[in-house]
């Protein structure tokens, strides 16, 4: 486990905006994946489980992520705070793409599943908070690909 460090949320800002000027659309992947795999990471360094899950929103709060509330039934977890959506500010889409992976790696590690997250609301646009719905990853390519069809 890596230690931890103090990074305000203009430096978070600069860091995925000068990504997304750069790259493009691909940055948005790129953090995703990131936090897909410190997700992962993170079920496994504090043992996170089923049982457990407040030491989730224990933890969020100590690194200052947020409030986040997690319902395992419904695969639905909602984050007040997200330091991703105060960093971005305003924007015209959902902009928690390391918390959106980081959801994702999370419950994929607890429930020994496979899935993807989608973020359906988010503080940076306007909403009161931001939050995940996640499905199984062929039950979300399903959806991916009836849009495309409408298109």
């Amino acid at each position: 486990m890596g230690e931890n460090f103090l990074m305000n949320t203009n430096t978070w800002k600069h860091i995925v905006v000068s990504f997304i000027n750069t790259i493009g659309d691909v940055a948005k992947g790129t953090f995703y994946r990131a936090g897909l795999e410190t997700g992962r990471e993170f079920v496994k360094n504090y043992k996170i489980n089923e049982k457990n899950l407040d030491k989730v929103n224990e933890i969020f709060s100590q690194m200052n992520w947020g409030k986040i509330k997690i319902d395992l039934k419904k695969l639905h977890i909602v984050i007040d705070n997200s330091f991703e959506a105060k960093a971005i500010e305003k924007s015209k889409e959902c902009s928690c793409y390391f918390l959106k992976g980081f959801v994702a790696g999370l419950l994929s590690t607890i429930l020994n599943k496979d899935l993807k997250a989608e973020e359906v609301k988010c503080k940076s646009k306007g909403d009161k908070y931001c939050e995940f719905k996640l499905s199984k990853t062929a039950e979300w390519y399903e959806r991916v690909s009836k849009i495309l069809e409408e298109v």
